[in-house]
């Protein structure tokens, strides 16, 4: 039959959707109402009409006056107003678009909120308000960011505000429910947890009961490029979204659509038409936003010019509830991206009726598209402007960047007054996808459906596009010495050429503390890199070294190329700035560790001290003896002291200013600026200075006698300048103390010389000078400093019980800070009068607490941190004559969480030491030093002392000496007693011995594997993964060693080669050693390989770890992800030449090491060196004995007395190919003729029996004849699903360790009836299911599986019922698998043993 549609609707969704359904067969004409210019000409199956889309009963009569077969409804208001149901009903019309009711998934937010916590939808925090100051009141005291506030009602997809700041989510709820800017939809608002991470939208088809997903897309919700700007109706979309995995759609699909399709047809409101997800992947996974009832908007455009198969029989197959007959086609080789034209003005007030031109142009290419929004068509026949949003042109390409540049291109062709649009549209996105179009990799032919690192969240292929945007960057800071190439296992740095091999070593290790989180909010990524270094080199200003090179460490939850490549940038031209090398660094996706694209950086710069200043001392006192280079330098009453003055804040300012803000619930954004304009953020976020080239010429000809960065607070600094006997006396009038120390001291109701105590006060480092020469210094400075230098006071004699540190006139200079504060902008103190508020002192540092830990460590040449001076290493204590320093960073990533979890965190800083070092060996080089950078979010970590005896004992293992750690406390970043490590080393190596000789490697060189002692420390985000998806726990029995907890064997620290591998390496017999780390097997050992050979690996010749084999079954994870994800049991390589096999292998041996001949160097097959690992299923399958999988499914009897909702779960799993399932259902027996439940299993084909109990005298003969029928089918296994009769002790003995049965609580908690009711009274906050196998005792049985959900306030027995009951259908099906495959059983004494 040849269809007849009416089309609803009048923007670009509706003319992309009359498009598709126009190139159908089945369609013979698509009447659009209203439609636009796009639908009124160019196609002659497409026409409009004026209807009144209010008009339900005139819209009927015109549907059937004009034999309209099918109606499709884009728009959500007339959905919501229930068009479908009216259509159906009085018309008799097929109408694709849901219910009214339905539709209350999108047009009631509070509703919408409800139903995902109802059926365990993963979303959000949130809570809906019919009062403002309510509202108000959550956001402040909410303990999560409650910034999110959205109308309740339909506002055209414009009623959400995603707030900066408390003060604005305030501010839009006054907007929404006081100024009415929605009208009645914002007479409720909903207040929701900020989310963070990249957006996605997904739509699906759906008939009531079946779903089918269209390709993702991603919408661009910002006006403006870089995603600046307010929030529109979307300025574009991109499809396919390339940031999910197939397995991450499967799990959205069955998670999220699938269970909101089948929650809303359980709550009597099938869903048919197309369900919109806006979801937020975050850290944690996937989560809903918001849901809409209708195609998404510029989505459609993208996602239907991929559409291959008919649309129209789809919209039927809906309607009728077949939507498996006709499910949609995609052209998944291709991609689409479309760009929104929009009028000036948009989303504001904005011109209608101006002409547009250029529209034959755009669309010349058959891969264009130009689909018509806000248009009309004049009588004259021409097109013009009539909405916010114009147009929207969609280019296809089988590459998505191609695709973007040509939409783009196109958008430009279309000309109207004031037209603007994004130029950026997917832009972010090219990147991750450069990877997906480079060659197919080695061994993908075993690939399976199994997880992946990228399905944990951690992608090692951004990682490798950043190296390659950065090098360039570390490029351009070579210098004498280092070529500044990245890539190695280390950075290289020659001493000789830039004459410092006899020099001391100094170094400094340093983060950018809380400055980080107002800066990365503001956008200042660039500036965080600048601040880090500057930090470091200014630093080894105090010990006169010349800086050499930087290294940083870079840690986030989800790589953004684009900002970590901002973050590098400044860092380099730092680097350039001070004359040191940028020559490696770490960067680490840690999903779970961090918030979303959060990130945190740490640094190491290491300098070098010519001999002859090394000696010089900046403290003493002239002898009688005469004067000597020493006394020279020594600090003298009358010396001069200069500042050199900032007009920002130092770092440790912040913790002042985050206390204030925290405090005051202030917003950094929200705060004037106090320097004439802007934000309060700008003044205060400005890089610092790097005096390196300014200060260190008059430093090193002893023109300066000391210098000291203000650290700490310019107090404490001025202490640093003074000896015993003597005071410094400074006059703050001197210098310009700037209006922000002001509004900060009289915010924290702070005394001045209490200021002077904590804070930098505009001082930013402090010289110490003989007055003499104090002219040519002051000249010297102002010719190669932009910052002011003033000499503000001098050196005193200070006997006896004499003030050491004076500071005149502090009270009126801070006074006259104030008051200049609060005339550029007196709003800044309005909290202080309405509020009394308490702001916390900052806190002292912890650093000095750890210094007998750092003691422990002992190495000769090295002297340890202290004080806050930089540690140093003497080279002379080495016999090198060419000495080449390398260096290497690295972290323990998402170990930690485990370690973390379980409380046991004193091996960690092994793993830290170890994977630095080991990269070290790369080189040949022997570790001479190690820093370490722990960042937490609390100044009271627990474990601190635990993790640093633990990077201590690594260092000892290393030999070498742990010389420095910076504790920074960043409760913005990382939650309480959650800690991330950062390490730094420094070895040395003759310049002779350099490692590795490639130009001597050659085919038929052995392979010496080294082994591992586990997963050592990479791949643990996919380890995580793989026990989530399992339902495993940490604390739980290892499955491969006795005694011992599966966390305390992923736990075992990472193997240190140092003391067993140098020997061989003096031996001159290894050409090369390479370190199984981040890109496993198959990514490392080509790093130290030349071009012509590759390395050929078989796994049968080393141990296979049993944790291996057990991480591949339970991931289902491919050779090939194994091999490139970990270590597979070893640790590191070393290559040989095959004449030297034995004697390295015996060097090896009598150095501890069990080691073996793994493999060997072949002819290369290509331009790029590669790795090939045979026998590696084999190896893997062996480590670790598979459980014995089942000969056959075991037989199931299901016992019932009612509807049987767990019946179907358990039918449902059972029967579902895809499972695999170990257990097939052969029989249900109820107690009650009528039972829901028997016409549920009839209807999977299961064989029914009815035993009434009442035909039965007593228990124990109903007992018997269920017994009876159980074993005349051949029952194995017994669940109770909703039976409703107690059960004789001879019946469970019969069946025990055979039967289970599910409960409503979280045993042993609330046992029997009522369970909910008594959940209720006790006022848990939490409640759930249990499964457990049927003792005599009532609910008395070991526990198989639980599953948990909140209890909220104000719940019921009824809602607390409906929402057990979603984790009851996941938990029995999971408990009854484990005991079918047999992976569980009960054992002796009621306890269960786990075959895993």
């Amino acid at each position: 039959m040849s269809e007849k549609v009416l089309l609803i609707g009048s923007g670009g969704r509706e003319h992309a959707l009359a498009w598709k359904l126009s190139q159908s067969p089945l369609v013979s004409k698509v009447v659009v109402a209203p439609g636009n210019a796009g639908t009124a000409c160019g196609n002659t199956k497409i026409s409009n009409v004026e209807l009144d889309i209010k008009d339900f009963a005139s819209i009927a009569q015109w549907c059937t006056a004009n034999s309209i077969t099918f109606v499709m409804v884009g728009p959500e208001d007339p959905l919501a107003a229930g068009i479908a149901d009216y259509l159906s009903k009085n018309a008799d019309l097929p109408v694709f678009g849901p219910s009214a009711k339905a539709a209350q998934i999108e047009a009631d937010k509070s509703f919408s909120k409800h139903f995902m916590v109802r059926h365990n939808i993963p979303t959000a925090r949130f809570e809906s308000f019919k009062d403002p100051d309510l509202a108000c009141k959550y956001i402040q005291e909410a303990d999560h960011k409650a910034l999110v506030v959205k109308a309740s009602g339909l506002a055209a997809g414009k009623g959400v505000v995603v707030a900066s700041s408390t003060e604005e989510a305030c501010e839009a709820v006054k907007t929404i429910m006081t100024e009415k800017a929605f009208g009645t939809a914002g007479e409720t608002v909903v207040v929701e947890e900020l989310l963070e991470g990249p957006e996605v939208s997904i739509l699906a088809f759906s008939d009531g009961k079946n779903v089918s997903l269209m390709p993702p897309s991603q919408d661009h919700k910002r006006l403006l490029d870089n995603d600046q700007g307010p929030n529109t109706g979307g300025m574009g979309a991109i499809c396919p979204y390339p940031g999910l995995t197939e397995s991450q759609l499967e799990r959205i699909k069955t998670d999220i659509i699938e269970k909101t399709v089948h929650g809303m047809a359980q709550e009597g409101a099938r869903y048919v038409g197309v369900l919109y997800a806006g979801l937020m992947l975050t850290a944690d996974g996937p989560k809903v936003l918001e849901f809409n009832c209708r195609f998404g908007d510029p989505e459609t455009q993208s996602v239907l010019s991929l559409l291959e198969s008919d649309l129209m029989p789809t919209l039927k197959a809906c309607v009728s509830g077949n939507l498996p007959l006709s499910p949609p086609t995609f052209d998944l080789s291709q991609a689409a991206a479309g760009v929104v034209l929009a009028s000036g003005g948009y989303p504001g007030s904005y011109k209608k009726g101006l002409e547009i031109s250029g529209l034959s142009s755009a669309a010349e290419s058959k891969s264009l598209q130009v689909f018509h929004a806000g248009t009309k068509l004049t009588s004259e026949g021409k097109v013009v402007t009539s909405g916010g949003r114009v147009l929207c042109v969609v280019a296809r390409d089988s590459s998505l960047a191609a695709a973007i540049e040509k939409a783009t291109e196109a958008a430009a062709k279309i000309h109207f007054e004031m037209a603007f649009f994004r130029r950026d549209i997917g832009r972010k996105t090219c990147a991750s996808l450069q990877h997906l179009n480079s060659n197919q990799r080695p061994d993908r032919a075993d690939s399976s459906d199994g997880l992946k690192y990228e399905d944990a969240g951690v992608d090692i292929s951004e990682g490798n596009l950043l190296v390659q945007a950065i090098k360039p960057l570390a490029k351009m800071t070579r210098r004498a010495g280092c070529d500044a190439d990245l890539g190695g296992f280390g950075g290289v740095f020659d001493l000789g050429t830039c004459g410092h091999a006899r020099s001391k070593l100094t170094c400094r290790t340093r983060g950018v503390g809380r400055k980080i989180q107002y800066a990365a909010s503001c956008g200042h990524h660039y500036n965080i890199g600048v601040d880090l270094v500057v930090q470091c080199v200014n630093d080894l200003l105090t010990s006169r070294a010349e800086p050499l090179y930087f290294l940083d460490y870079y840690a986030t939850g989800k790589l953004d190329i684009l900002v970590a490549e901002e973050v590098v940038r400044g860092m380099a031209e730092a680097c350039v700035e001070a004359g040191c090398a940028l020559i490696g660094g770490e960067t680490a996706e840690m999903p779970g560790m961090y918030a979303g694209k959060d990130y945190d950086v740490a640094g190491m710069v290491v300098g070098a001290v010519p001999t002859a200043l090394s000696s010089v001392s900046a403290k003493g006192n002239a002898g009688a003896g005469g004067v000597t280079e020493e006394t020279d330098l020594s600090t003298r009453s009358g010396d001069a002291v200069i500042a050199l003055t900032s007009s920002g804040l130092q770092h440790h300012d912040f913790d002042l200013l985050e206390n204030i803000l925290t405090a005051y619930d202030l917003s950094l954004n929200s705060l004037q600026g106090l320097n004439g304009g802007g934000t309060l953020a700008e003044e205060v976020l400005s890089p610092p200075t790097v005096y390196v080239k300014s200060v260190l010429p008059l430093l090193q000809s002893r023109k300066i006698k000391q210098f000291e960065t203000v650290g700490c607070s310019l107090a404490q600094c001025l202490s640093l300048l003074v000896s015993p006997g003597l005071g410094v006396k400074v006059d703050a009038g001197q210098w310009h103390v700037g209006p922000v120390f002001g509004w900060m001291a009289a915010m924290a109701k702070l005394k001045p010389l209490e200021l002077f105590g904590i804070s930098s006060c505009g001082v930013a480092a402090l010289l110490v000078v003989d007055p003499q020469n104090v002219p040519f210094v002051m000249k010297s400075l102002a010719e190669t400093i932009t910052d002011q230098a003033k000499v503000i006071g001098h050196i005193m004699t200070a006997a006896g019980d004499a003030d050491q540190i004076i500071i005149e006139r502090a009270e009126p200079i801070i006074d006259a800070s104030r008051k200049i504060a609060f005339q550029e902008a007196p709003s800044n103190f309005d909290f202080v009068s309405q509020v009394e508020c308490y702001v916390p002192s900052v806190s002292p540092t912890t650093q000095a607490d750890l210094s007998h830990i750092l003691a422990t460590t002992h190495r000769p040449g090295a002297v340890i941190s202290s004080n806050g001076k930089p540690p140093a290493f003497d080279l002379s204590t080495l016999g090198l004559s060419q000495p080449v320093l390398v260096s290497g960073t690295d972290g323990v990533g998402t170990k930690l969480k485990i370690a973390e979890s379980l409380h046991q965190n004193s091996t960690v800083g092994i793993d830290l030491v170890a994977m630095c070092v080991n990269d070290l060996l790369a080189s040949g080089a022997d570790p001479l030093f190690f820093t370490c950078y722990l960042a937490s979010g609390s100044n009271d970590l627990e474990c601190l002392s635990e993790v640093t005896q633990g990077v201590a004992k690594g260092c000892e293992k290393a030999g070498c000496a742990f010389v420095e750690q910076q504790v920074s406390a960043l409760p913005s970043i990382y939650s309480r007693n959650v800690y991330d490590l950062g390490g730094f080393s420094v070895g040395a190596v003759e310049k002779s011995c350099i490692l590795p000789n490639p130009s001597q490697m050659k085919p038929g060189d052995v392979l010496i594997g080294l082994p591992s002692s586990g997963i050592h420390s990479n791949g643990f985000s996919l380890v995580r993964r793989i026990i989530e998806v399992n339902k495993m726990r940490f604390d739980m029995p290892s499955p491969f060693t006795p005694n011992v907890t599966l966390g305390q064997d992923l736990l075992t620290p990472t193997e240190i080669y140092v003391k067993a591998v140098l020997p061989a390496m003096r031996s001159g017999k290894v050409k090369g050693f390479a370190h199984i780390t981040g890109g496993g097997l198959v990514e490392n050992i080509p790093r130290v390989l030349p071009p012509g050979v590759d390395a050929a690996l078989d796994a049968k010749k080393w141990t296979m770890l049993p944790v291996f084999g057990w991480l591949q079954h339970h991931g289902k994870i491919s050779n090939y992800e194994m091999s490139r994800t970990f270590n597979c049991g070893l640790g590191a390589v070393l290559i040989v030449d095959s004449q030297y096999e034995r004697d390295v292998l015996h060097i090896l041996s009598e150095n501890g090491n069990t080691t073996s001949t793994v493999g060997s160097l072949v002819q290369s097959k290509g331009h790029e060196a590669t790795v090939t690992v045979a026998n590696l299923m084999e190896a893997l399958e062996s480590s670790w004995p598979r459980p014995k999988l089942p000969e056959r499914k075991k037989r199931v009897g299901v016992l019932i007395s009612g509807s049987g909702t767990n019946l179907q779960a358990l039918i449902d799993y059972t029967q579902n190919r895809a499972n695999n399932s170990a257990a097939e259902i052969m029989l249900v027996i109820s107690n009650v003729a009528k039972a829901g439940g028997l016409v549920r299993a009839q209807k999977a084909g299961i064989h029914t029996k009815v035993i009434g109990h009442k035909k039965f005298k007593s228990r124990a003969e109903f007992d018997a004849a269920v017994h009876d029928c159980l074993v005349e089918h051949k029952i194995e296994l017994v669940c109770l699903a909703g039976f409703m009769r107690i059960l004789t002790g001879e019946f469970t003995n019969k069946w025990t360790g055979r039967m289970l049965n599910i409960h409503p609580s979280l045993l042993p908690s609330f046992k029997g009836a009522h369970a909910h009711n008594m959940a209720l009274e006790a006022g848990v906050r939490i409640s759930g299911c249990s499964v457990h196998f049927v003792a005599e005792e009532v609910d008395g049985g070991a526990i198989v599986w639980q599953e948990s959900v909140p209890v909220f306030p104000g719940d019921t027995v009824e809602l607390l019922s409906e929402r057990v009951k979603t984790v009851e259908h996941v938990a029995y099906p999971s408990a009854l698998e484990l005991v079918a495959s047999g992976r569980v059983e009960l054992g002796d004494s009621n306890k269960l043993v786990w075959n895993w």
